[in-house]
């Protein structure tokens, strides 16, 4: 019910989702690298280029599509990621400027810089898609998220006490 991975391709059309570790649909480099486009994993590895507006003018990233491939799951399984799937091990990583909109509070973030999917997803987009589409992109993913978030406190409405919502 809090899976915001899949709550984002959901709320995307122009994305795919896939399990790792189903043996009898093992994931494949055809599953998730594109060919025609530039292929980047949404993760802070220490290797990791910061997406600014001078990254994007630099890389020339508007110009044509890319492919974000953003894992899923605990912090750990998603740092692994890479040694799991080796046909990713080349693929480089991208990481956000911004720190932890605390926009998510079902769930303890260890540090600042760690955050639920669907937020490093929307703040991804926001800079990828462009100044026209980011935004609109953006605030859509953010108000699914908050709309995940009201539901769930309200079947849980001790966690108000634990977790406030800044904007509420």
């Amino acid at each position: 019910s809090s899976n915001t991975a899949k709550l984002g391709h959901q709320s995307l059309s122009n994305s795919q989702f896939q399990y790792h570790g189903v043996l009898a649909n093992p994931i494949t480099a055809e599953m998730v690298i594109d060919p025609h486009r530039e292929n980047y994993i949404l993760f802070p590895d220490g290797d990791a280029q910061i997406i600014t507006p001078e990254w994007i003018i630099e890389k020339k990233i508007l110009a044509a599509p890319i492919n974000l491939i953003v894992p899923d799951g605990s912090w750990r399984q998603a740092k692994k990621i890479k040694k799991r799937l080796p046909f990713l091990q080349n693929i480089p990583t991208l990481k956000l400027a911004e720190k932890n909109p605390q926009k998510y509070p079902l769930r303890r973030q260890k540090t600042i810089d760690h955050m639920c999917t669907l937020e490093a997803t929307a703040l991804a987009l926001a800079h990828l898609e462009g100044p026209k589409r980011g935004p609109l992109v953006s605030a859509h993913l953010f108000a699914v998220l908050d709309l995940l978030v009201d539901r769930s406190l309200l079947q849980k409405p001790f966690i108000y006490s634990v977790w406030p919502r800044k904007d509420k």
